[in-house]
């Protein structure tokens, strides 16, 4: 079982990842804002295995939460960034910000599942 930090503004989103997850064993916190992602991860960032994080949160983009976290030296989970529509240019930003992956949205529930657990597997480096 892995912790899983879910942050998307979409209602339905967070439902269907949380149905999907819960029923894979995995423990998942729920957030809807950037600002609460940060509050919660300068909490306690090591109780999370995993984070996936909307790029298209109002407020904040998950780019910003990125960036607010590097400033403040937190050490992120593994990051899986959630998207709508993919730039080359965001995901680089991203990817250099600490995103290990991503997934556009609306997303094929095995394909999903599939990635999720790739990411929560043991490395050699582990």
């Amino acid at each position: 079982m892995a912790k899983i930090l879910v942050v998307d503004d979409e209602k339905m989103i967070l439902d269907i990842i949380d149905n999907l997850l819960t029923s894979e064993g995995h423990e998942i916190t729920l957030l809807q804002k950037g600002e609460e992602a940060i509050t919660t991860l300068c909490d306690d960032a090591s109780c999370f295995d995993l984070m996936l994080l909307d790029l298209g949160l109002p407020e904040m983009t998950g780019i910003e939460v990125l960036e607010h976290l590097e400033e403040k030296n937190i050490q992120l989970p593994k990051t899986i960034i959630l998207t709508g529509m993919m730039e080359v240019d965001i995901y680089v930003r991203a990817k250099e910000l600490g995103a290990c992956e991503y997934i556009t949205k609306p997303f094929d529930i095995e394909t999903f599942v599939a990635i999720v657990n790739s990411n929560l597997a043991p490395t050699k480096q582990d």
